[in-house]
């Protein structure tokens, strides 16, 4: 865009989102498709687009073997585990090559049984075997080459213990003592999809330094 284009895009987007804001109907819609506030431009809008289809505002974990660094593909439904997990990465990867500033976040949790003294760098070997995963072995063209692009947490035992205390879905994996790895994907200050309750507990009495 030149400067001129560029202020004519910012018009238009504000213009879309204050007609969209104003018809009741239009905000209906987009009530019901969980549209955040926060979206403010057609790429965003996009953006949005593109993760919702991807599933992850159903599921955004990868799973793994119990006391494993190794993350679970088999997808067999006879171990309560996550499943899809080689898909979901595969999604992620897709998104990520069609929007090349957005940025992927992953949150790696140990399961609640993992003695607290290696909480942490053990769920930190499990965000990098995801990381591993969208990196290493991306298909030619996929755009995550360098580290800006991801960013990884290590929790330990910190969101895990404020899953297993709350009534969301995923607190059944983390009273099962096992752990996982979250994916949120960011652009342009908007992250997606929109963490879930137990990331709010602040009174939790098990909270780590990184």
């Amino acid at each position: 865009f030149t400067s001129v284009g560029f202020l004519r895009f910012k018009r238009t987007c504000r213009r879309i989102h204050e007609v969209l804001a104003a018809d009741t109907v239009m905000s209906q819609i987009f009530a019901d498709l969980r549209v955040p506030p926060e979206v403010k431009t057609l790429e965003q809008l996009s953006f949005f687009d593109a993760v919702y289809q991807a599933n992850l505002y159903v599921e955004n974990r990868i799973g793994f073997y119990f006391a494993s660094t190794k993350i679970d593909f088999s997808d067999d439904a006879n171990i309560k585990n996550v499943v899809g997990s080689r898909a979901r990465i595969e999604e992620v990867r897709k998104v990520m090559d069609r929007f090349r500033n957005a940025t992927v976040i992953i949150e790696a949790h140990c399961g609640t049984r993992a003695p607290r003294e290696i909480a942490t760098p053990f769920s930190r070997q499990r965000g990098l075997a995801v990381c591993s995963e969208l990196i290493l072995r991306r298909p030619q063209g996929v755009n995550i080459t360098s580290d800006e692009q991801v960013i990884l947490n290590a929790r330990g035992l910190e969101i895990a213990i404020c899953a297993a205390n709350s009534k969301h879905p995923y607190g059944v994996l983390a009273r099962e003592g096992k752990g996982w790895v979250e994916l949120y994907l960011c652009l342009q200050n908007l992250e997606l999809p929109p963490r879930p309750g137990y990331w709010l507990d602040e009174e939790s009495p098990n909270k780590e330094g990184l």
